[in-house]
């Protein structure tokens, strides 16, 4: 059996960022700092936060292949989208899941996560 290379990202706590397996960074559910902000000011912190990330880890959003997306209210898809669509270039859209869920985070209104490719 072959020993795959782990490396994990800023580890704290319970978990890490990320993780670099075999080719692909698995970024860890991202929310927003500010609680209070609007949907829109918490999605951009999320995004940004994400391609920080993603280039400490060696990649960048044009590299993700899949999302999973948390909406702490459903109703807010449409404009989710939108915001969303700002931060994917057209033509790099990963497979994506959306969910309207209870967020762990009090006061998130969504909560990203994504997988990219990486070169190890």
């Amino acid at each position: 059996m072959t020993q795959l290379a782990i490396k994990r990202v800023n580890p704290a706590g319970h978990k890490s960022d990320s993780v670099i397996a075999n080719g692909f960074v698995f970024v860890a559910g991202i929310v927003p700092s500010d609680r209070d902000a609007t949907l829109s000011n918490q999605a951009e912190q999320v995004f940004s936060r994400i391609d920080r990330i993603l280039l400490e880890s060696g990649s960048n959003r044009s590299r993700i292949v899949s999302a999973t997306v948390w909406l702490a209210d459903i109703d807010d898809y449409a404009p989710f989208n939108q915001i969303w669509n700002r931060w994917i270039a057209d033509g790099e859209q990963p497979a994506r899941a959306c969910i309207g869920a209870a967020i762990a985070a009090k006061g998130a209104k969504v909560e990203v996560s994504v997988t990219a490719l990486v070169d190890e």
